[in-house]
C-alpha cells in the first residue's frame, strides 16, 4: 500500500496543479464580453431585429430569471407543461420529480431496445463459414468452421452500436433547436467520456476478483487511444475558440469526421495485428472453443431428447442461446441490459456444466507461464460422424438464415410468464410490471435469429432514435422546473443514465475476461467515437444549413470550452494513473486490495472535482469567459 502510494504521488501532485490551473483559467478575464455601454447599446439595437432563437448569436444569456425557470421552451415533439411562470417550490419539486421519473423510464426503454440491437449485432457478426487451415502439428490441411467477421472489427462495430443513443442525441438536438447549437448534446458527450474514463474505469479496477490482475496485452492499442484522446479534445477547443472564435465552418466539421475515420481504422488495425497469434492458429483456437462447446451441448441434448431428428436438434441448439467464443462486447452489453431489465435469461439448456467441461478439456500453457489457448485439436476422442454433425450444426446455427417464427412467438409468451425473471418474487413482479410496456414494444421487433439479425438491427435503431427524440425534449424541459441548466443535465444526469449499460458490461467483462483488453479498449475507444461523431455530424448539419443561407454556425464558447479544457487535464491525469498501475499492481485492473481501493478513490475524486468545477462555472461561481 505504501509503495503504491509513493508511485502514485507524482500523479496526485499533477492533479493538484491541474485543479489550480482550471481555477485560474476559470477566473481569468479574457475581456471578450465586457458589459460596457457600447455592447449594451448594440444588444438593444439588435433586440427587435432578431427573434428569440437567434438571440444566442448576439450574446443571449439563458439564465434570464431564475424564478421563471431556465430554458423553458417547447420541445420538438413534447410541448412544455404550461404555467411555468412564478411556480411555487412545491410545484417545482412535483413537476421536477415527475419529469425525472419520465426521463429515467425513457432511459430504461432505450436500454431494452439496446438489448435487441446488441443481440442483432452479435448475430450479424457471428456468421460462420468453412475454411481450410494447416494443422500446426502435422502440417496437413483440415476444414474448420470460423467466423466471417474479424473479432476486433466486430467489437468496434458493436462499440459504435452501443454508443448510438449519444450520437443520436447530438443530431436530434440540432434539429430540435432549429439548427442552432445547444448545450445538451455536446455536454452529454463530454460527460459520458468523463463518466466512462473516471467512474467506469474506477469501478472495474476494483471489480477484478481478489488476488487477480488483468493486464492489457495489446498495450499499443491503449496507447493509441490515449494519443487520439489527447489530440481530439485540443482540436475541439481550437476549433471553437482559436480557428474561428464562436463559429464552426463546414470544413472544420469535416476534419472532425475525418478524425473519426482515422481513429476507427487505426485502433482496429493495431488491435487486430499487434501482439496476436498467427491467423491460422487463431482460427483453430476459435474453432476448438466453439466445437467443444457445441459438441457438449449436442451430447446433452441428444441424451435429454431421445430419437430427436437433425432438423429438430438444430432448432433446439439455435434456441438454447449458446454463446460463441470468444465473447464479444455485444455479449456483455446484452448481459448488462438483461440485468437492467430484470431478466434472468433461462436458456433452453443449462450450459454451465458444459462450460466447466470445456474449461477442463482445454489445456493452457506457454513458456512464460501465461494462459493461452492450446491450438492443437484433440481428435482421439472424436468420431468423424459426430464431428460432421457438430460442424453442420455449428455452421447452420450461425448462418443467419433462420426463419423460424416460433422464436418470434416465444418473445410474446415471455411477457405473460415470470420464468425469464428467475422466479415469482415481489421484486421480480415489480420489475416485470415496470418494464412490461417496453418489453411488449420490443417484442414487435423480429428476433435476432431471423434474417441474420438485419431486420432486428434496423428496427431497434429506429426505435432508439425515436425514443431519443422524446428524451431530448424531456431532458431540456426538466431544467425549467428544477432550475438546472442543460449543461449540467447533460453532463451529469444523461451521461450517467445512458452509460449504465457500459458500466455493468465493463464490470462483468473485467471479472470474466483473462485480460483487460476488451473492457478498457472498448470503453475508451467508444469515448473517441462518440466525441468525433457526436460533434462532427451535428456541427456539420448546423454549418451546412447556416452557410447555405449566407450565415455562420455559432457556438457558445464559454462553458463548452471550459468543460473541454477541464476534462482534458483531468483525463490526462487519469491516463497517467492507469498506466502507472502496471508498475504498482502488475496490470491496469485488479491487483492487491490496497492499490485497487486507492486508485479507485483517485478516479472517483477526479470525476467529483470535474463535476464541481463545471457546476460552479455554469452558475457563475467561476467566471469563465473564453
Amino acid at each position: 500500500m505504501a509503495g503504491c502510494q509513493r508511485k502514485l504521488l507524482g500523479p496526485i501532485q499533477v492533479l493538484l496543479l491541474s485543479v489550480l490551473f482550471i481555477y485560474t483559467l476559470g477566473n481569468y478575464d479574457y475581456g471578450e464580453y465586457e458589459a460596457d455601454e457600447e455592447d449594451e447599446e448594440y444588444e438593444y439595437e439588435k433586440e427587435e431585429e432578431y427573434d428569440y432563437e437567434n438571440e444566442e448569436e448576439y450574446g443571449y444569456d439563458d439564465s434570464i430569471n431564475i424564478l421563471n425557470g431556465i430554458n423553458c421552451e417547447d420541445g420538438f415533439i413534447i410541448p412544455l407543461w404550461p404555467g411555468t411562470d412564478d411556480l411555487s417550490i412545491g410545484d417545482r419539486v412535483g413537476r421536477g420529480l415527475l419529469y425525472t421519473l419520465v426521463l429515467l423510464y425513457l432511459m430504461l426503454g432505450i436500454a431494452i431496445y439496446l438489448n435487441k440491437m446488441m443481440e442483432s449485432m452479435e448475430t450479424m457478426t457471428s456468421l460462420m463459414k468453412r475454411t481450410s487451415v494447416p494443422d500446426p502439428e502435422t502440417g496437413k490441411t483440415q476444414v474448420i468452421i470460423v467466423k466471417i467477421w474479424n473479432q476486433t472489427v466486430a467489437n468496434m462495430f458493436m462499440v459504435l452500436g452501443s454508443s448510438s443513443p449519444l450520437i443520436f442525441l447530438c443530431i436530434i438536438e440540432i434539429f430540435a433547436k432549429g439548427f442552432n447549437a445547444g448545450d445538451l448534446g455536446p455536454n452529454t458527450v463530454i460527460g459520458s467520456s468523463a463518466f466512462n474514463l473516471l467512474v467506469v474505469v474506477g469501478v472495474i479496477i476494483s471489480s477484478v476478483p481478489r488476488g487477480q490482475v488483468r493486464k492489457v496485452k495489446n498495450l499499443w492499442a491503449l496507447v493509441l487511444i490515449a494519443a487520439w484522446s489527447l489530440l481530439l479534445y485540443p482540436w475541439l477547443f481550437c476549433m471553437i475558440s482559436l480557428v474561428s472564435y464562436g463559429e464552426v465552418h463546414t470544413w472544420e466539421a469535416l476534419v472532425t469526421l475525418v478524425l473519426f475515420v482515422l481513429i476507427l481504422i487505426s485502433i482496429t488495425a493495431v488491435s487486430a495485428t499487434t501482439g496476436n497469434i498467427p491467423k491460422h492458429e487463431a482460427a483453430i483456437t476459435e474453432y476448438k472453443a466453439n466445437f467443444q462447446l457445441y459438441k457438449l451441448v449436442l451430447e446433452k441434448m441428444c441424451t435429454q431428447y431421445q430419437g430427436i431428428s437433425d432438423n429438430a436438434l438444430l432448432e433446439k441448439v439455435a434456441n438454447c442461446g449458446v454463446c460463441r467464443r470468444p465473447k464479444s462486447w455485444a455479449y456483455y452489453i446484452t448481459q448488462a441490459t438483461n440485468k437492467i431489465a430484470g431478466r434472468c435469461v433461462l436458456q433452453g439448456l443449462d450450459t454451465s456444466a458444459c462450460m466447466k467441461k470445456e474449461n477442463e478439456a482445454t489445456t493452457t500453457f506457454n513458456k512464460n507461464g501465461e494462459d493461452v489457448a492450446e491450438t492443437k485439436i484433440v481428435k482421439s476422442d472424436l468420431d468423424e460422424e459426430l464431428k460432421s454433425k457438430v460442424d453442420s450444426i455449428l455452421l447452420k446455427a450461425n448462418s443467419g438464415g433462420t426463419c423460424n417464427t416460433n422464436i418470434w412467438i416465444q418473445q410474446f409468451k415471455t411477457l405473460v410468464s415470470l420464468e425469464h425473471l428467475g422466479g415469482c418474487t415481489p421484486g421480480n413482479l415489480i420489475i416485470h410490471i415496470l418494464t412490461w410496456p417496453w418489453k411488449l414494444l420490443a417484442a414487435l421487433i423480429p428476433p435476432a435469429a431471423l434474417l441474420g439479425g438485419f431486420a432486428a438491427f434496423i428496427m431497434s435503431s429506429i426505435a432508439i432514435f425515436l425514443l431519443t427524440f422524446v428524451l431530448c425534449d424531456i431532458a431540456g424541459q426538466l431544467g425549467c422546473f428544477i432550475l438546472c441548466k442543460d449543461i449540467l443535465t447533460g453532463f451529469i444526469l444523461l451521461s450517467i443514465g445512458l452509460n449504465i449499460p457500459n458500466l455493468v458490461a465493463a464490470k462483468i467483462a473485467a471479472a470474466e475476461e483473462e485480460s483487460a483488453d476488451l473492457p478498457l479498449i472498448c470503453l475508451l475507444a467508444g469515448n473517441c467515437f462518440i466525441t468525433s461523431l457526436g460533434f462532427g455530424l451535428s456541427w456539420l448539419l448546423g454549418s451546412i444549413y447556416w452557410e447555405a443561407q449566407g450565415h455562420s454556425f455559432n457556438i457558445p464558447v464559454g462553458s463548452l470550452g471550459f468543460c473541454i479544457t477541464s476534462f482534458f487535464f483531468l483525463g490526462l491525469i487519469a491516463f497517467i494513473v492507469l498506466y502507472s498501475r502496471r508498475r504498482c499492481s502488475g496490470g491496469e485492473l485488479g491487483g492487491n486490495l490496497g492499490c485497487k481501493v486507492f486508485t479507485t478513490i483517485v478516479f472517483f475524486l477526479l470525476w467529483v472535482i470535474l463535476v464541481v468545477c463545471i457546476s460552479m462555472e455554469a452558475y457563475g461561481y467561476i467566471n469563465s469567459v473564453l
